[in-house]
């Protein structure tokens, strides 16, 4: 699934009702391809009819370029992944997320737990709804489109507004990605392949695999000027 995460900003003030936020927003960005000849999965699991998820996660590193400890408490999240739900086999009709039954994906924050001992360690089928967090509307989280009956190809959107900029930031919150210039986060993308819900069993390396297209990515742009003003820029992200 190839994904383009952007940051952008504004350069006055935030103006919105939001409480959450001072105007930062990223977009998560999917270009959805074809899936209907699939009928198993990389571990040769039938998923005709079976509800599925499929999608992207970002892991933050650190300076070294390796993945954050799970003392670290200023930087983004230790894992953040994409989902999308939907029946596997002909039809590519959209399933629901844990987050309602309008919506056909979501965006989860996951602790370092959550995320796995080894990169992406914990993602299992039956847990994806469960694990983690979803980026809630109290953060502006948005589908576009924002109702789908079936997946066909062409772009799908996640959006939400970063929160507020924090020395410190819980394990279990969402954090703040920075794409300043002299302290950037980076990070590492995986795409996770067609998953059945009902799975038990741990991912194998064939079913996470690290975007060999970018490896480590520093996010730039959308650099703060100041509590209540927000740079422009953006920082893309290839999955």
């Amino acid at each position: 699934m190839v994904s383009q995460w952007t940051l952008s900003g504004s350069t006055t003030a935030y103006s919105g009702t939001l409480t959450t936020t001072d105007g930062y927003k990223i977009e998560a960005a999917f270009t959805w391809v074809a899936i209907t000849s699939y009928t198993t999965n990389f571990a040769s699991e039938s998923t005709s009819g079976i509800a599925c998820a499929i999608g992207t996660c970002v892991e933050t590193l650190d300076s070294a370029g390796t993945r954050v400890a799970s003392t670290v408490t200023d930087d983004g999240n230790n894992a953040l992944c994409h989902w999308f739900y939907v029946l596997g086999g002909s039809t590519s009709t959209a399933g629901t997320a844990s987050t309602g039954t309008g919506n056909w994906g979501e965006t989860k924050f996951l602790t370092h737990a959550q995320w796995g001992t080894t990169s992406g360690g914990g993602v299992i089928g039956n847990t994806i709804k469960s694990n983690g967090t979803s980026i809630s509307t109290s953060y502006g989280h948005a589908l576009s489109p924002t109702s789908v009956t079936t997946f066909s190809a062409g772009s799908y959107t996640m959006t939400w507004y970063q929160p507020t900029l924090a020395s410190t930031y819980s394990s279990t919150a969402l954090r703040r990605y920075n794409g300043g210039t002299a302290d950037a986060d980076k990070v590492k993308a995986y795409c996770v392949g067609l998953r059945r819900l009902d799975a038990t069993a741990v991912l194998s390396t064939t079913g996470i695999t690290a975007a060999s297209a970018t490896g480590t990515v520093t996010l730039t742009g959308a650099s703060a000027l100041a509590a209540t003003a927000i740079a422009f820029g953006v920082a893309a992200l290839h999955l």
